[in-house]
């Protein structure tokens, strides 16, 4: 077997536009649990009194980031195979998974509490009244928390993931998997996985910008908010019951068959 030692700019844009191709097809194993996360974030920051229309952004910003970060590196170290954490890992999946299900029902409980307690905010005039700039201040230096949550939740979703093997993937893990080649294939499926990240990223923070901009009500803003923190819910349910890979061969199975 001829193996090829692919250039970092092949394996971002490997990564990147295997999001809008076909290969969409094994990604949506997870997208459409990250752009529930995106949608519902950015919605629930939209409905706080003491929230602006740009904080909000930086709040979602902050949080993609940080999934872009933890989803690259689980990513990279689970398909590393000449280094020995891939083996542990791999080895382990199943008790790391469950750890990643309980992680990402946490997220969804304070989803929906945050949502809860936030869309009630506007009715109190004197929360809106002492919203002064000490207390703005706090929040603001809060907001920051957002980029280890999205780091943790990125590599939740990458222990959950059951990848596909695109041709730039399937050359990478090949050339990764030689020992003397792990180093180099780590920061290789980094990149890739930076990629596929980014384009998720970009296109939940583009969807979750546009439901806030054409939904004005705010009671079906909190009522999405809910039915993203739901959806987050059900992967949890998926991953805990171990039907997320039949959850993935269904979607495949509706293409092929």
């Amino acid at each position: 077997m001829i193996i090829k030692d692919v250039g970092f700019l092949i394996a971002f844009w490997g990564g990147f536009s295997s999001f809008f191709t076909l290969w969409q097809l094994c990604l949506m194993q997870i997208t459409p649990f990250f752009l529930a996360f995106t949608i519902g974030l950015y919605l629930i920051e939209d409905n706080s009194e003491l929230r602006t229309t740009s904080s909000s952004l930086s709040t979602l910003i902050l949080a993609c980031a940080g999934y872009i970060l933890g989803f690259s590196i689980v990513f990279a170290l689970m398909g590393t195979s000449g280094w020995g954490a891939a083996s542990y890992i791999v080895y382990n999946i199943d008790d790391f998974r469950t750890v990643a299900a309980v992680y990402i029902t946490i997220i969804a409980l304070l989803m929906a509490l945050y949502n809860f307690y936030g869309s009630r905010a506007h009715s109190l005039d004197k929360l809106r009244m002492h919203a002064d700039a000490t207390l703005l201040g706090r929040v603001s230096l809060f907001r920051i928390l957002y980029l280890p949550v999205g780091l943790l939740l990125g590599a939740s979703f990458a222990l959950a993931y059951s990848p596909c093997i695109p041709p730039v993937m399937s050359d990478i893990m090949n050339f990764a998997g030689k020992p003397g080649n792990a180093h180099k294939g780590f920061h290789l499926l980094t990149v890739y996985g930076f990629g596929v990240t980014l384009a998720f990223s970009i296109t939940g923070s583009a969807l979750a910008i546009l439901v806030g901009y054409f939904t004005e009500r705010r009671s079906v803003k909190v009522t999405i908010a809910y039915l993203s923190s739901g959806t987050l819910f059900l992967m949890a349910l998926l991953i805990f019951t171990d039907l997320m890979i039949r959850y993935k061969s269904f979607l495949v199975g509706l293409v092929l068959d």
